[in-house]
């Protein structure tokens, strides 16, 4: 980098050059794993991105792309993401909260409510959480701060693209959950 984008290609392929069949067969790994897993149309590509959206992406990017595995670039790279995803909270989203003491089937109510098409964010869900009453129990680990913060605005993203007119939302504290370092 500090002797220029030239030298830094160079130096980059003397890395990577020796490495390619493995890259490859990681790469296929990843793709099949990801489209095995994901349910959503997410599920037609790979995304690739760098901390600025520099040129590692862009060539791991290249080369599954030249090997058929339908890769995206996330230009500007995570930066210019968060700072995406951070501005959604900015925005005014017509969000209805619902309300209730604990236990009386808030959740279940959400479930039922976007079973029937009504847009619906499960933050308990998001957070891999179950509430003032099981926490985590049984769940997978919560997501840090961030990744919850990045999920929400991937949610609400998802409802402005369908013009929804109501997006409905449990009302929660404003720490929801715990996560296991900060026990």
């Amino acid at each position: 980098k500090r002797q220029g984008r030239k030298k830094a290609i160079l130096l980059g392929l003397e890395f990577t050059g020796p490495k390619l069949s493995s890259l490859k067969k990681k790469l296929e790994e990843i793709s099949y794993n990801h489209a095995k897993n994901e349910t959503s149309n997410n599920a037609n590509y790979l995304r690739f991105y760098c901390w600025r959206g520099g040129m590692r992406s862009a060539s791991v990017g290249w080369l599954a792309n030249l090997l058929d595995l339908n890769a995206r670039i996330l230009e500007g790279g995570y930066k210019s993401y968060r700072n995406w995803a951070l501005s959604q909270f900015e925005k005014t989203w017509p969000i209805r909260l619902l309300g209730g003491r604990t236990g009386t089937g808030k959740t279940d109510l959400l479930i039922n409510l976007s079973q029937k098409g009504v847009p619906v964010i499960d933050l308990e869900g998001i957070a891999n959480h179950r509430g003032s009453t099981f926490g985590g129990l049984g769940l997978a680990a919560q997501p840090t701060s961030e990744q919850f913060e990045n999920q929400l605005a991937e949610r609400l993203e998802s409802f402005r693209e369908s013009s929804a007119q109501a997006i409905w939302i449990e009302a929660e504290s404003t720490n929801l959950g715990r996560s296991r370092r900060d026990l």
